[in-house]
């Protein structure tokens, strides 16, 4: 009796002392939600991912919080190959959207603070079960499981289909010494790579047209890290320079091109949304300049408008009997299209044959339709690469992801949404160096990767398989989920019927890491 009551007077002890710690309020939120919802979701400590092998997902951890206050997060093993990397998700211009990287330690700058973990998975991770925990310690204490299940499929390493983004060559660099300015340069290139995009860097050289120089590298073609970038196969296509050379050098690059067999992977973009008949008889004039000394090279355009003067004024496939002679890629805005898929299935039908057919956002579509726009919630940003996969483009193109009104202090381009056009910030202004990622960057990139699993769907099984599984969370532009809900099980359907078409001979043997 009495081992009895020292056993009850120890454990109403132990409630005390737990009584007097604060207690540890922690939100698991998806990464397509605000912070500013955390609420609206149950507190929890624990969570699971399932995986491809070469994909990286995400959480958001969310709490209140002091400014000022001080925690430190740890990390209690390293899994054989699998990442985790914890950034700070902080306001830019009263959005929620630059993801800061800290090492451990966290200063709190705000009442609510939210923070971004990410988890790679690289492509020769054994497939199994992962367990792993994230400690915070501070003046309050929160503990978060982690449990990952890796599955066989893998996904490519660059894009199944090109994914170019352009990057603005002034605002990358702006500010820097020419030492500092090269370095800056070499970071882009990895950076933007390892979001399965392939940079085009540009140069604005008629202000009044956004017309630009376009380069599949930052620096000149024949430097020696240009002709490494060539090698590179992270690059889904390469955007050769044709304004800034002379015919003599145009010749050479086009020679060394050749060489190197990376014709047919090669385009010149001379011209972004030509609108005009003198715009198309511009594109032909320099087209023929090219073919001279490359018969077969390969030309990009984009546009979303028919000519606005000429005998067929306002008719956007008039563009296709103007130019079909002269591109071999048409990239075409789905803004027109006001989120009627039909609209956008005519368009294809009417690219001649042997046109590549390309599809864009910029600072359109806007409303509830997916695009990039801060303004949108998370799933219309997630969302651009199941519509992308859905309506069957043949590529992507976004027109820029750095550039920006003014540096410091950093405002958006004044005359369109914010958000169009910067996708990446300059570190500096945030107290690092290099590229910051956006989290509207990183919620594009996880359709990216899902894009990839539904075209894995779809070569295994069936086109109409793989509509059946998207119809989960996507049906059409206006028509798709508003919460997370129903990602993760979108998810784990496509990674099931995946691994349902690797032969058993050729299966990982699947081990649970305790």
């Amino acid at each position: 009796m009495k081992y009895f009551l020292t056993l009850i007077q120890l454990w109403v002890g132990f409630l005390s002392i737990c009584a007097s710690y604060p207690k540890a309020n922690i939100w698991i939120i998806p990464s397509v939600e605000s912070p500013q919802v955390y609420r609206n979701y149950a507190q929890t400590s624990k969570v699971h991912l399932e995986m491809a092998r070469g994909e990286v997902e995400h959480i958001q951890l969310v709490f209140p919080s002091k400014v000022n206050e001080e925690y430190r997060f740890t990390f209690d093993r390293y899994l054989k190959g699998i990442q985790i990397s914890a950034r700070e998700l902080k306001k830019m211009n009263g959005y929620y959207d630059a993801l800061v990287p800290f090492k451990n330690q966290l200063k709190c700058t705000d009442t609510l603070t939210a923070v971004w973990i990410t988890v790679q998975c690289p492509s020769r991770v054994p497939v199994g079960k992962y367990h792993q925990t994230i400690k915070i310690e501070g003046s309050k204490h929160f503990t978060i499981q982690l449990d990952y299940n890796v599955h066989h499929t893998t996904i490519p390493l660059k894009s199944s289909i090109p994914i170019t983004v352009g990057v603005e060559n002034r605002c990358m660099t702006e500010g820097l010494n020419d030492k500092e300015a090269d370095k800056e340069r070499q970071r882009w290139v990895d950076f933007v790579l390892s979001y399965r995009m392939t940079p085009v860097f540009g140069t604005q050289i008629t202000p009044e047209r956004w017309q630009y120089e376009h380069s599949f590298s930052p620096w000149a073609w024949n430097d020696k890290r240009s002709i490494r970038l060539l090698n590179d196969r992270r690059y889904s296509c390469y955007m050769l320079p044709f304004f800034t050379l002379s015919e003599n050098e145009l010749a050479s690059l086009l020679c060394n091109i050749q060489k190197k067999g990376k014709l047919k992977e090669s385009l010149f973009y001379i011209w972004d949304e030509p609108a005009y008949m003198e715009d198309y008889e511009q594109i032909k004039r320099k087209v023929n300049i090219i073919r001279k000394y490359a018969s077969d090279a390969r030309i990009l355009t984009t546009f979303f408008c028919g000519p606005r003067n000429g005998p067929r004024k306002g008719d956007l496939y008039a563009v296709f009997d103007y130019l079909k002679h002269h591109i071999h890629v048409a990239t075409i805005s789905l803004a027109p299209c006001k989120g009627n898929e039909e609209e956008v299935q005519h368009i294809r039908y009417k690219v001649p044959e042997g046109i590549d057919w390309w599809s864009y956002v910029c600072w359109q579509p806007g409303g509830n339709e997916p695009n990039f726009l801060l303004q949108m919630k998370g799933i219309q940003q997630r969302a651009v690469m199941w519509r992308t996969w859905k309506n069957g483009s043949q590529g992507f193109l976004y027109w820029n992801c750095n550039i920006y009104h003014k540096r410091n202090p950093f405002t958006y381009i004044t005359d369109m949404p914010h958000g169009d056009g910067i996708l990446i910030y300059p570190g500096d202004i945030l107290g690092c160096k290099g590229p910051i990622a956006s989290a509207r960057l990183e919620r594009w990139r996880d359709g990216a990767e899902e894009m990839e699993l539904l075209r894995l769907v779809e070569k295994n099984y069936s086109k109409e398989k793989a509509d059946t599984l998207l119809n989960i969370v996507y049906s059409s532009p206006l028509s798709f989920i508003e919460k997370a809900h129903n990602i993760p099980f979108f998810r784990k359907e496509l990674l099931d019927q995946l691994d349902k078409t690797i032969p058993i001979d050729y299966k990982l043997r699947i081990t649970d890491f305790i």
